[in-house]
């Protein structure tokens, strides 16, 4: 729990309000050493005494009323500046006659003791009850002159020998001087020149104190009454300016030292035991309990937040309404633990933490029986008056059919592609409204669905009336990033969206337009090529574009002799439909299917003249991949290529064409044994190398900043010391372990780059095992969806601790055991998402799913009834 973020507030006890008038303001400006709290054992109650800079002394008599005038016993004006105050009832040797507390002020030139006289008289109210009057009032004992400006001032049993209470002041140029037995018993001078927080040790009978040098020193008593110039016990460097210094009785002893960004815990030989950075600036705090080894303290911060600590752990929060100066805790009005704090403004409060007590009621008996009838009444009523509301706020436009319609469609009108692989292609888009009133400002945005992909411009407004009722055209170019070096998806699209900035006027259009990734399409006849077939098209194509075009470093692409080939049969059509008999009829389809030419245009020379002539249509990936089509007959389509994803780009080109090609969708079907699953899975393997390469480069750049920080320390100690001392080549240490970050830094920089481009592949792979899928086992659109979902197939930016293998594997390992078991059970997972040390669980588990949609189990949960072989081979069938 941050002090700075909580949500919790502390509960208000008692509160004495702030003055709101400048004068006021100024009379009671406090210090942390101006809040002290006093018991009166004739009472059996605490009081609070407060100390201001304008000589104000105040004591407060808290109780679980409100505010009021009676609560201040004592309010007397000073002739100085109060810059301390001590409470007891034995101070520098002053005793008081009788059982009253003294009262021991710090002023810049002396030190007074004043006690405290109160009595209580009892006095009747209405009903005849008896209130409680205390009068209070102050007397002055003793006053012990200074010859230096004080600063600080310390109370302790010095030496229990002697008895009593003595008072150690330090001067603002850090000179000491011990009071003891109402006299002065000796002076001496610090090391430091300037005075700081102290506290008094008493298991070593030291006093330590913060110099502005930041170092935190300790001296013996022995040592101060012993010379003129004392010399320090031993000294330990903080590195920051200390606000307050405190004792802990602990087991060993503790010394709490508030900084103004760091809380320090030393033992008592200057071993720093712990430190925390705290999140914001500290105004002071109290060490109010220890427990063994631990220290329990309150730490008031300017953020008007108070922080419980026990040790380095936060155990509590709390905001207040004021920033507090001085805290302390005590018991007020017979309730344990109350915080008493001090703000800037010179307001008192007591507060607790938590929250109220909730007093629990049992309803009674006749509560717990509930009208349904006029539950129902009710009910009516209000939806009839929500009704009635949501009509009237209705804009009088939309009763008069204001609201119009917009319509878009685009097309793609050019595609071409350079020799260094950057794909441009033009859109024509045309918005239109139906209806008879104008839409205003319109909108056109363009939203591209791949990171690869830029549209420009990427919004377009269109003014009033610009808009017109026959269409407004609209051109936009859309090009690829580094096309040379990206693996391109199957499917990419731009959605066009338009939308009227007055939502009263029209309603949003939208349209989506299918990108042309293939930028040259030719058709080879097999007898013009000696014969060649699929797999030497393929590297004949790849050795000719060799020089012109860089194969993607990361395109998961195969050997000669392990291309993919996959074979797609099509069946279920009406007998003399149309149909695709040869390679120029495919181009020319899959022309109008993209609704643009994909390159230069077939002639009749080049295609064959008669039906079911053997030939195959070539089509070339702006990332330089190839793939080859070949055209058996009107039932029999083999594809070649030397990459997974341009497997998925050619079968969804394939596809688009057969489904254009006939009146009536066929159906179509793909051997399982065709899968490419060795192809997928070396995907999936080059993109967990990069993964871990990227994470090892990681832990070398924390480990190389780790050493950075440690020659950074040691520089800091090395200057802040006051002896200097030789740097031992710590400067050389610095500026190698600064230039070997820098070269970590570039590598994983490259390999963050390395890793976008493998999650591109994966990805681009992944969609065609779902197409590849969804043909060979039938899979309906419900189950393609699920498919899709569990592989993640739109996924851009994976993180390194949640990456996709671990991700998938989960959802395939649910898929497995929910809703494709024979005995479902469920699947939670609690853990969190953790790289693995292999991909062979995916890989087995990815397996397992495929087989158990061969054997007709469906991700849904349902059963299907595996077809025959001759269904799904019509090829072997015949």
């Amino acid at each position: 729990m941050a002090g700075s973020a909580t949500v919790f507030r502390t509960q208000e006890f008692w509160v004495s309000p702030a003055p709101h008038d400048e004068e006021a303001v100024k009379n009671l400006c406090v210090d942390m050493q101006g809040l002290d709290i006093v018991h009166l054992p004739s009472l059996n109650e605490n009081f609070i005494v407060i100390g201001t800079y304008a000589g104000r002394l105040r004591v407060y008599r808290p109780s679980e009323n409100p505010f009021s005038e009676q609560d201040v016993i004592v309010d007397s004006k000073m002739e100085h500046p109060i810059l301390g105050v001590h409470c007891d009832h034995d101070i520098i040797g002053v005793q008081s006659a009788s059982v009253q507390p003294l009262i021991a002020l710090l002023h810049p030139k002396m030190v007074v003791v004043y006690e405290l006289e109160v009595s209580s008289t009892n006095s009747s109210i209405a009903h005849g009850d008896s209130a409680q009057n205390i009068e209070a009032s102050l007397k002055k004992l003793h006053q012990h002159d200074l010859k230096e400006s004080a600063a600080t001032m310390v109370y302790g049993r010095f030496r229990e020998a002697q008895g009593g209470l003595a008072a150690c002041v330090q001067s603002m140029r850090a000179n000491i001087s011990m009071w003891e037995q109402g006299q002065l018993a000796f002076t001496t001078s610090l090391e430091c020149t300037v005075a700081g927080p102290m506290c008094y040790v008493p298991s070593t009978g030291s006093f330590v104190t913060v110099t502005a040098a930041f170092h935190a020193e300790a001296y013996t008593l022995m040592a101060l009454q012993s010379s003129e110039n004392a010399v320090c016990d031993w000294s330990v460097n903080l590195g920051e300016d200390a606000l307050q210094v405190e004792y802990a009785q602990t087991d060993p002893p503790t010394i709490v030292v508030l900084g103004v960004k760091t809380m320090f815990w030393l033992e008592v030989n200057g071993t720093i035991r712990h430190s925390k950075r705290l999140e914001g600036s500290p105004s002071c705090m109290h060490v109010y309990g220890a427990r063994g080894h631990s220290v329990d303290v309150l730490v008031a911060m300017h953020t008007r937040h108070i922080v419980v600590l026990r040790d380095t752990r936060v155990l509590w929060a709390a905001g207040v309404d004021a920033v507090p100066v001085a805290v302390a805790v005590a018991t007020v009005g017979g309730h344990r633990g109350m915080i008493v704090a001090m703000d800037e403004r010179g307001g008192v409060g007591c507060y607790y933490l938590g929250t109220d007590p909730v007093l629990t009621v049992q309803p009674s008996f006749e509560d717990r029986d509930i009208d349904y009838d006029a539950m129902d009444r009710q009910m009516a009523e209000l939806q009839a008056s929500i009704r009635e509301m949501v009509l009237a706020e209705q804009p009088e436009a939309s009763t008069q059919g204001a609201t119009t319609p917009i319509t878009v469609t685009g097309v793609v009108s050019a595609a071409a592609c350079d020799a260094g692989g950057v794909a441009t292609i033009d859109l024509s888009v045309t918005a239109a409204f139906r209806g008879a009133a104008g839409v205003g400002e319109v909108d056109v945005c363009f939203v591209t669905s791949s990171p690869e992909v830029a549209v420009h411009p990427q919004c377009v407004s269109l003014k009033a009336g610009a808009v017109q009722s026959t269409g407004t055209s609209i051109q936009a170019t859309v090009t690829c990033r580094d096309m040379g070096t990206a693996t391109v998806p199957p499917c990419v699209f731009v959605d066009v969206i338009a939308m009227p900035r007055d939502s009263t006027r029209g309603a949003v259009g939208s349209h989506r337009i299918h990108l042309p990734w293939v930028h040259s399409a030719a058709h080879i006849n097999s007898s013009e090529d000696d014969g060649a077939t699929g797999s030497e098209l393929v590297l004949l194509r790849r050795q000719q574009k060799q020089e012109s075009l860089t194969s993607s470093d990361n395109d998961v692409t195969v050997a000669a002799g392990d291309l993919l080939h996959v074979n797609v049969y099509v069946s279920e059509y009406p007998p003399g439909a149309g149909s695709l008999r040869s390679p120029e009829e495919l181009l020319r389809t899959l022309h109008a299917a993209e609704g643009t030419s994909l390159g230069p245009s077939v002639s009749a020379a080049t295609s064959p003249e008669v039906s079911g002539a053997d030939g195959s249509a070539v089509l070339d990936m702006p990332n330089g991949a190839t793939a080859v089509i070949a055209v058996t007959d009107t039932t029999t389509y083999t594809i070649s290529t030397d990459a997974v994803g341009a497997l998925g780009v050619a079968l969804s080109c394939l596809e688009r064409a057969i489904l254009r090609a006939y009146p009536q969708p066929p159906v179509l079907h793909i051997p399982a044994q065709d899968v490419p699953f060795e192809s997928y899975f070396r995907t999936i393997e080059h993109h967990f190398v990069v993964r871990q390469h990227l994470n090892e480069l990681y832990a070398a750049l924390d480990k190389q900043a780790e050493q950075i920080r440690v020659v950074q320390r040691r520089l800091m100690t090395r200057y802040t010391d006051k002896t200097p001392a030789p740097l031992d080549a710590l400067d050389f240490l610095l500026d190698t372990a600064y230039n070997n970050m820098l070269e970590v830094a570039e590598k994983a920089e490259s390999a963050q780059q390395n890793l976008a481009r493998a999650n591109s592949d994966v990805s681009a792979a992944t969609r065609t095992m779902v197409d590849l899928l969804r043909i060979c086992h039938a899979l309906d659109e419900e189950n393609t969806g699920i498919l899709e979902s569990a592989l993640f197939v739109d996924f851009e930016n994976a993180t390194e601790d949640e990456g996709w293998e671990e991700r998938v594997d989960a959802a395939l390992v649910f898929l497995l055991k929910k809703n494709m078991s024979s005995q479902p059970r469920d699947v939670n997972r609690v853990e969190a998402f953790t790289i693995p040390d292999d991909v062979e669980p995916l890989k087995r588990h990815f397996r397992q799913l495929c087989e158990k949609l061969a054997q007709g189990i469906r991700l849904d949960g349902r059963q299907k009834l595996a077809k025959t072989v001759a269904e799904q081979d019509p090829i072997q069938s015949s």
